[in-house]
């Protein structure tokens, strides 16, 4: 697979690609060479918000266990599915 800006193999790093909607191909371009493509503002914008909904969902998950305790949450699963 080949960069459609800079023509360099895409080997490693951020990259992405679609289909094209001229031709029968699928065109890639690195992520350095397509700053300026919204579509990546919109990536990175998910990737954000996946990274801060689980750095809650940790936060979440340490709180229970402190209050709760994991043996307590392993019953509780244990018999809600056993019904």
């Amino acid at each position: 697979m080949r960069c459609q800006k800079c023509g360099k193999k895409i080997i490693s790093g951020l990259f992405r690609y679609w289909e094209s909607k001229n031709r029968e191909a699928y065109l890639s371009e690195h992520k350095n060479c397509s700053l300026q493509d919204i579509e990546w503002a919109r990536i990175d914008k998910v990737q954000a918000e996946r990274i801060d909904y689980n750095k809650k969902l940790l936060q979440s998950a340490i709180e229970f266990k402190g209050k709760w305790g994991i043996q307590d949450l392993d019953e509780l699963i244990e018999e809600l599915t056993n019904d």
